[in-house]
């Protein structure tokens, strides 16, 4: 089951809600104020290369060692 983050858009809590990609799309409120103004964040992932992760490039686009063009 996929861990969806969210920040609340009042208080500013950021809380994580496991769900299945069925339930994924229902109201969500915050965990601390009860508030439905709440956003979905991006949550940074990792790129396994071989036997040694790698994080994603922060910065620099798709240029330069990044893998991507």
């Amino acid at each position: 089951m996929p861990i969806y983050e969210y920040k609340c858009s009042d208080c500013g809590a950021v809380f994580e809600i496991l769900t299945t990609s069925e339930h994924r799309d229902n109201m969500v409120r915050c965990e601390k104020c009860n508030s439905a103004s709440v956003v979905k964040l991006l949550s940074a992932g990792t790129v396994k290369k071989g036997s040694n992760p790698s994080p994603l490039p922060m910065s620099g686009g798709c240029a330069g060692r990044s893998g991507f063009t």
